[in-house]
């Protein structure tokens, strides 16, 4: 499948068979899973999500972008999963994107950090973080006692919800009830960075 495909899927311009034979390549073939997710990730770098999909807007993620400002796009979905201003988002993405660093925070084992976010009032006193996992670390299985949210802001990951398994990317909005738990496979050797609010005390549980 060539990348004009990808970016079709990326866009929502693939019919139904079409979208779910690339899901089914992309659970098998680690490469392809690999070139998918940086188109991904320049699409979210690029604009917020849009239902136009301008020839221009196209080439630009074939061609590609990204950098210090790669999460731009995700100014206003920001802006309501945590029912914050325009400055308080600002300041949230520069420290996105400088990754770990002073006021992060261990994350339960090694290699995964976080970085509390105070959340609006609109959320009802839920908890926000930003979740950085470095290269090669998965999320093991958990529970959360009350409903999550969690935005994927980069990286490549399967979420499994019991025998369920789906492929998640850039952009990708999870949403889970109260006493749900899952886990995230990484796909992809490079770091993860999920934007979360969840209510309620998380649960690490046996494997």
């Amino acid at each position: 499948m060539d990348t004009g495909a990808m970016v079709d899927f990326i866009l929502g311009q693939l019919d139904e068979a079409q979208a779910r034979e690339l899901e089914l390549r992309l659970e098998r073939e680690p490469e392809l899973a690999e070139e998918y997710a940086a188109l991904a990730e320049v699409f979210a770098g690029l604009v917020e999500p849009s239902p136009e999909a301008s020839p221009e807007l196209r080439e630009r993620i074939i061609s590609g972008a990204g950098g210090e400002r790669r999460f731009d796009g995700f100014r206003r979905r920001l802006r309501q999963l945590f029912d914050l201003g325009e400055g308080a988002v600002e300041e949230l993405l520069s420290r996105a994107a400088e990754g770990p660093g002073p006021g992060w925070l261990p994350y339960g084992f090694p290699g995964a950090h976080l970085l509390p976010v105070s959340c609006g009032p609109a959320l009802g006193g839920a908890q926000g973080a930003l979740v950085y996992l470095e290269e090669g670390v998965n999320l093991p299985r958990h529970r959360h006692g009350g409903a999550e949210q969690m935005l994927v802001l980069e990286g490549y990951a399967r979420e499994v919800v019991e025998a369920r398994r789906r492929t998640v990317g850039p952009g990708d909005l999870l949403t889970s009830e109260a006493g749900s738990a899952h886990e995230f496979e990484i796909l992809r050797r490079a770091p993860c960075l999920f934007a979360c609010t969840a209510a309620g005390k998380l649960e690490w549980l046996p494997e």
